[in-house]
């Protein structure tokens, strides 16, 4: 819940003031795009909840099979966006 009320907080394009320098800067959220940055939110938490869940039901010995499960899983979906990455990187 307390990352829900830290969200709250950043969910703008307000600007804030750098700490050290003094400069004005936009939040990471403002920047990057509400859209984006939910969907990366809402996995990024997913999996570390998973992750979190699936140690608490074995131990810790079994984070690196989760890690295979999820690496077996998943490599169908990234495949296509990495091999998109590479040819536009190696295009610059």
């Amino acid at each position: 819940m307390n990352n829900i009320d830290e969200l709250k907080g950043n969910w703008s394009k307000n600007w804030f003031r750098l700490a050290g320098s003094g400069d004005y800067s936009e939040t990471d959220i403002g920047k990057e795009g509400y859209i984006f940055s939910f969907i990366m939110i809402t996995a990024l938490m997913l999996l570390l909840i998973s992750m979190l869940m699936y140690i608490m039901k074995s131990d810790y010995s079994i984070l690196l099979e989760w890690l295979r499960i999820i690496w077996k899983q998943s490599i169908n979906f990234f495949q296509p966006i990495f091999t998109e990455m590479y040819y536009y990187v190696r295009n610059l």
